[in-house]
């Protein structure tokens, strides 16, 4: 019976913290709907909307907008606020029958250290070595091993922010072959499987991550890997500003297939992928 009565208790009490919740927050709510402010904010970023082209990258920010604009109305923290990010960590530590949390000061030390008396042993023997090329900044998106080496030594990769690199020996050391070009911006490599000497590479990042590195056109390389020239066909061509994938023939080294994108923010001037053919 007793255990009962305190489960019923704290039913009582939780369901009048959130009835006082749904209060404030409504008054909350209603306090920034009726402000001056926001219905003039709200106005203009309807109106803009509607005249903006539908795809464009100006609708999506006008939207953007309006999101953040109803966040604030509903009383969310906005982004890029730290100090409200810990308060709400601080809040959710504190129960809801008190006004203090009742974690003492070093709990989080001392857990850590309780909790390792009890951890399983492990083995540390596993050593990891790093393969490079690491004095660059940028991602490593294709690798392409060379079938002319039946070691399997030899490979050429692709790096965002450091162009096309080589490799003779399983990664131990690196060559960069593309110090020469004005863009080292490159997603994907494609080597002709019936001519190993042609390489096509293309430049760009069509991963759509806030860091995309944007490109400009393909390259193409006669002597596996040692010059380079820029297909002229695909330079200043914002359909081929992120070049994602490059497929060449099997029997044919100038049948190529290649996928490109524009970027989200181009909408409004270009549809935003495409599939290209070349014969030639």
């Amino acid at each position: 019976m007793k255990r009962l009565l305190f489960a019923l208790g704290l039913i009582v009490v939780a369901t009048g913290a959130l009835i006082d919740l749904v209060r404030d927050n409504s008054n909350l709510i209603n306090d920034r709907t009726e402000s001056a402010w926001y219905q003039t904010r709200k106005a203009d970023l309807e109106l803009s909307l509607a005249h903006a082209t539908p795809g464009s990258g100006r609708e999506f920010k006008l939207q953007s907008k309006l999101s953040r604009l109803e966040n604030w109305r509903q009383g969310e923290p906005r982004m890029g606020q730290p100090e409200e990010f810990a308060r709400i960590l601080h809040e959710m530590r504190i129960p809801s029958d008190r006004t203090v949390p009742e974690y003492e000061p070093g709990y989080l030390y001392r857990e850590v250290a309780k909790a390792r008396k009890f951890a399983a042993p492990r083995d540390k023997s596993l050593v990891w070595h790093s393969r490079g090329p690491g004095n660059v900044a940028g991602r490593a998106r294709v690798i392409v091993v060379d079938p002319d080496d039946p070691t399997g030594n030899t490979w050429f990769i692709t790096s965002v922010g450091g162009g096309v690199w080589h490799t003779t020996d399983a990664g131990a050391t690196w060559t960069p072959l593309m110090d020469d070009q004005p863009l080292l911006a490159m997603q994907s490599l494609a080597m002709a499987p019936s001519n190993t000497s042609i390489l096509y590479a293309g430049t760009g990042e069509s991963y759509f991550n806030v860091d995309t590195m944007n490109g400009n056109g393909m390259l193409k390389s006669t002597d596996k890997g040692l010059t380079w020239t820029p297909l002229a066909s695909t330079l200043n061509d914002m359909r081929f500003n992120n070049v994602s994938r490059i497929i060449v023939s099997p029997t044919d080294p100038d049948l190529v297939l290649v996928s490109t994108t524009v970027g989200r923010f181009k909408s409004s001037l270009q549809q935003t992928t495409h599939i290209f053919r070349s014969t030639d």
